[in-house]
Order: C-alpha cells, then sequence, then structure tokens
C-alpha cells in the first residue's frame, strides 16, 4: 500500500502529479500524457466509514503549463531580484571605491603638504642651528675681545700704579695698603680676563675639554676637583663644545663662592641618548627658586635650552648637583 493509497483509506482525498512508476502504471504511462493520479475514499452511507477507494487519472495538461509557467515566473522573478541586488551591490561598491579614490587623493595630497611643511621644518632647524652656532661663535669673540681689553687696559693701568706706589710709598702704611688693593684688585681682573677667554677648544676632546676647565679652576682658586670622563671621545660640535665648557667653568665657580669648593666632583656620561655632564659640591646648598632669576644660572639654563638640552639643578643639606644634558640626534648639538 503506496503513501497516497493509505492517506485515502484514512479519509482524505490524496493525488501525486505524473508519478506513474509503479508497476500497475504501465498502463497510464503507455498514454503518453501528464495524468494527476486521484485517491478518493469511498464512505458507507449509514456509517460514514471508508468501505473502497476510487483510483481514477485526470489529464493535466493546463496543470503542467501552470506549473512550468510559475516555475518560469519564479526563476524570472529570482534572476530579476538577484539581477537588483547585484546592480546594487555593484552601486555601492562603486560608489564606495570612488569614495575611496576621492580620499586617497586627498590624503596623498595631504601627506604632500605635511612632507613639505616637515622639509621646512628641517630647513627651519638647520638654519636655527646655524644661527645658533653663529651666535655662540660671536658671543665667544666678544667675550675674547672684553678679555683682551681687560687684560691690556684697566690690568697695565693698575701695574703700572702700583709700580709707582711701590717707588714712591716705602714706609707709608696707607700707601702700602692702597698697593695691596691695587695688587688685588689687578689679580682678579686678570682672572675675570682669563675666565672670559676660552682655551683653544675647537680641536679638543670631551675628556681634554673637561681636563682643560677642571685644571683651570684649580689653578685660580686651589681647589681639588674630582673629574670622571666617559670611555671613548663622542664626537661633538663646537656649540656644544662651548656649552659644556662654560656649564663646567660657571658650575664649579659658583661651587667655589657658595660652598667653599668642598667635595668638588664633575662627571660625564655619554649614551646613545646623548651626552650628561654633572657638577656636584658638598656645601651647605641653597634654595634653587630663590636664584633662579640669577644671571649665572639663567645663563647656564639658555645657552644650554638653545641647543635643545635640559638644565637642572637639585640642591639639599648634603650639597648642590648641577646637570647639564645635550641630546645626540634632536637637535645636532651632538655630531
Amino acid at each position: 500500500m503506496g503513501e497516497k493509497l493509505a492517506e485515502a483509506w484514512s479519509g482524505n482525498v490524496a493525488a501525486e502529479y505524473d508519478q506513474l512508476g509503479d508497476a500497475e502504471n504501465a498502463s497510464e504511462r503507455g498514454v503518453g500524457t501528464p495524468l494527476l493520479e486521484i485517491y478518493s475514499p469511498i464512505r458507507e452511507p449509514w456509517s460514514g466509514n471508508v468501505i473502497a477507494v476510487a483510483e481514477f487519472y485526470e489529464h493535466a495538461g493546463e496543470l503542467e503549463s501552470s506549473l512550468v509557467a510559475a516555475r518560469t515566473q519564479s526563476w524570472l522573478i529570482v534572476v530579476l531580484v538577484t539581477t537588483a541586488m547585484l546592480a546594487a551591490l555593484y552601486g555601492i561598491v562603486r560608489r564606495g571605491s570612488h569614495v575611496i579614490d576621492q580620499q586617497r587623493a586627498a590624503l596623498e595630497a595631504r601627506v604632500g603638504e605635511l612632507s613639505i611643511l616637515l622639509q621646512q621644518n628641517r630647513d627651519l632647524r638647520q638654519s636655527l642651528l646655524a644661527a645658533t652656532d653663529r651666535s655662540v661663535a660671536i658671543n665667544e669673540q666678544v667675550l675674547r675681545r672684553v678679555s683682551a681689553d681687560l687684560h691690556d687696559g684697566p690690568a697695565q693701568l693698575l701695574a703700572l700704579a702700583t709700580m709707582r706706589l711701590g717707588s714712591a710709598g716705602a714706609g707709608n702704611p696707607e700707601l702700602v695698603q692702597l698697593r695691596t688693593f691695587l695688587d688685588d684688585a689687578m689679580r682678579e681682573i686678570r682672572n675675570i680676563s682669563r675666565g672670559l677667554a676660552l682655551p683653544e677648544i675647537e680641536t679638543m676632546t670631551l675628556a681634554d675639554l673637561l681636563r682643560s676647565a677642571v685644571a683651570t679652576h684649580e689653578e685660580r682658586t686651589g681647589n681639588s676637583v674630582t673629574l670622571a670622563v666617559p670611555d671613548g671621545n663622542p664626537p661633538l660640535e663646537t656649540a656644544a663644545r662651548i656649552c659644556i665648557y662654560r656649564f663646567v667653568q660657571e658650575s664649579l665657580g659658583n661651587a667655589n663662592r657658595h660652598a667653599g669648593g668642598r667635595g668638588l666632583v664633575v662627571e660625564a656620561q655619554s649614551d646613545a641618548a646623548g651626552l650628561t655632564v654633572t657638577v656636584r659640591d658638598a656645601g651647605p646648598g641653597f634654595d634653587p627658586q630663590a636664584r633662579s632669576n640669577g644671571l649665572g644660572l639663567q645663563g647656564l639654563r639658555e645657552r644650554i635650552e638653545s641647543l635643545g638640552g635640559r638644565f637642572a639643578i637639585a640642591s639639599s643639606a648634603a650639597g648642590t648637583v648641577l646637570t647639564c644634558f645635550l641630546p645626540r640626534n634632536h637637535t645636532g648639538a651632538l655630531a
């Protein structure tokens, strides 16, 4: 008993289109036209029970045409919907591609502008470095000239006055005291003159530069300075050499005036980031804020920061530490 026949025996009308594969449908298959096989239950009039099933066939040409039309229409709708979806997707992708092209063109233009600005910044930085170097050189020339003028002018006049007093003031206590004052003034002027004029530092290594500054300070003041220099000789530009020498010179001078020259240490450390020079003393310390407007410290800060470096002060009852840092590649302060 097939599925459709069983369904008819249960009281339902069942139909099957063009499925004539059973052996009993051999004669129907010979008709050659599409058939609709129908199973209809036959009920007993007085009880309503199914007592038989009638099987008959109906010509299904119109049904087949309707199915073909429905199938064709369905495929047509699928094709149209798919085409519309593809067209919409193409439009979205094309529009997105156009927006991306516009954004890429705008980005390339922006990158070009930024490249130009970057090159201009490089040129300005090089110009600034060159101007800084020229300013440093001019300042040193002025200091050399002032040093020479002090040595050849007031110092010589004081020396002449001392000689005259020495020959004419023997035995006069006031003249002897005046000569002492003149000697002290002449010695101070010569010290100032030597401090203003730099040695020939253009060809000095870092170690030689620091030794020269320390030796000059020890000779002038009689203080002992401990020096620690790094291994090797990092290359220095002229502006950096002048900055380091002046930093050590001014820091040691401050330590001599305010710390009595106690516990002086000069240390230099070089690494990939740059060069750090530190000057320490064992004096009583001071309040850095109270001396923030001092010409010496302010001049050091401005000199170091003009080369892109950093200047720091740390002071306590245990002593004072002055630090100068010059970067290696950021400003060209170090070669």
